[in-house]
């Protein structure tokens, strides 16, 4: 019966003394089987005791609606080469109130459930589950781990909302292989020093292997590479640029259907969603729609040609092929009578070479948006954070898996 409660508990290399079951706790009464220690000076065994230190309380889990404690006594020992030492128990830490396979339960259980659930289930305090994260959770030890044999790595940088109008860093592993995309790191505030403090603490036999970096257009995550990563190719994402392409036309629409307003006196709208939808998605009545008020406002007809000839440049397969796309969509923008499409032709020329190394491998940055749409369902089912370390920690905890956080040898 014993035997089967020490594989239950995963209590081996213990004995059990004694069971004692109350209404809302399980107390094991443990010790250890063998009467010798090994003195940590000269390495010779002793069974000499010096001494019983005081009885310790460990919270060693849940079972169903009952806390398990497991109670035990420390040997001091004394060696022969004059050296008193205690002993060391398995899966006890040193200071800890909790057991090392309590405190990979409670990481587990944080992984799937927020601090509060997983509150309510253990009988511990936010706090306390905090300083447990806190403790076996270190984002930047795993950043590059495992990564020494790959022959090219590229990243994913972008950033999402932490909080109100406070922005993090994201970065992640891009790549056509499902099973080397993951999250790197996230870095606690949208700031270019602290990028490139990251960047430039990369070790140099990794920095080396890196060949792409895939961002939006932003140019402080983009000058924060070219400082660090010189030889590295910087890829703007295609979604981002058709994403901005759509804002842009959005705004003209807005502006147009104002005008109207004010021209005609009453309340007209233009329909947002034939303009948003691509082209060879719209229904049939969708495209008759289209095709009334492409022909009835000429300023959002420009800008809607712009987007969609744009859209048909990432349809193009070689570099040289979308390069003549792009210079010709950007003449013909710029010689247009429209101060918007001449803004938007600027930034497509400032933007011009990142924008066509897309078409030297096709990366994307996909994988880090759909991270981004993992870590607001973290940020919901915890209710929002107030503290960025422990978000960082937590959407580490979330995404990355629990062998692979706890195996690394410095934990």
């Amino acid at each position: 019966m014993k035997k089967d409660i020490l594989k239950i508990f995963n209590l081996q290399g213990y004995i059990i003394y004694k069971v004692l079951i109350f209404k809302r706790s399980i107390v094991l009464r443990v010790g250890r089987p063998r009467r010798i220690g090994v003195c940590p000076q000269c390495g010779r065994k002793t069974s000499k005791i010096k001494q019983w230190l005081p009885l310790q309380r460990k919270v060693h889990g849940v079972l169903g609606d009952k806390v398990v404690y497991l109670l035990l006594r420390k040997r001091e020992f004394k060696c022969s080469c004059g050296k008193t030492f205690v002993e060391i128990l398995p899966n006890v830490a040193k200071w800890s109130r909790k057991t090392k396979g309590f405190e990979k339960e409670i990481l587990k259980r944080l992984s799937e459930e927020s601090f509060a659930q997983v509150g309510r289930k253990t009988r511990l305090s936010y706090h306390s589950l905090r300083r447990v994260v806190e403790k076996l959770v270190s984002p930047l030890r795993l950043v590059f781990k495992g990564m020494e044999k790959e022959k090219e790595i590229k990243l994913g940088i972008d950033e999402h909302h932490f909080k109100s109008n406070k922005m993090v860093i994201t970065i992640t592993r891009v790549s056509r292989e499902k099973r080397k995309r993951r999250l790197l790191t996230i870095l606690p505030a949208k700031r270019k020093a602290l990028l490139v403090k990251f960047l430039k603490e990369v070790p140099e036999r990794i920095k080396e292997k890196i060949t792409e970096v895939c961002t939006d257009m932003d140019d402080l995550l983009i000058k924060a590479v070219e400082e660090t990563l010189p030889k590295t190719k910087i890829v703007i994402d295609h979604f981002h640029l058709i994403q901005d392409a759509n804002k842009r036309l959005d705004e003209v629409r807005r502006l147009e259907q104002e005008i109207q307003q004010e021209e005609k006196g009453k309340d007209i709208k233009i329909n947002p969603l034939v303009f948003r939808k691509a082209r060879e998605k719209l229904t049939k009545r969708q495209r008759t729609i289209l095709k009334i008020y492409l022909a009835k406002y000429p300023l959002l007809a420009h800008a809607y040609w712009a987007k969609e000839t744009l859209r048909k440049m990432y349809q193009l397969n070689k570099r040289e092929e979308a390069e003549e796309h792009l210079r010709t969509l950007i003449l013909n923008m710029e010689a247009s009578y429209d101060g918007n499409l001449i803004v938007w032709a600027k930034t497509l020329r400032y933007y011009r070479e990142y924008i066509l190394n897309y078409f030297l491998s096709k990366t994307t940055n996909a994988y880090t948006e759909g991270v981004h749409r993992k870590l607001k369902l973290i940020q919901r089912l915890s209710y929002g954070f107030s503290n960025v370390e422990v978000y960082v920690k937590k959407a580490v905890l979330g995404l990355l898996p629990l062998s692979f956080i706890l195996s690394h040898p410095n934990i």
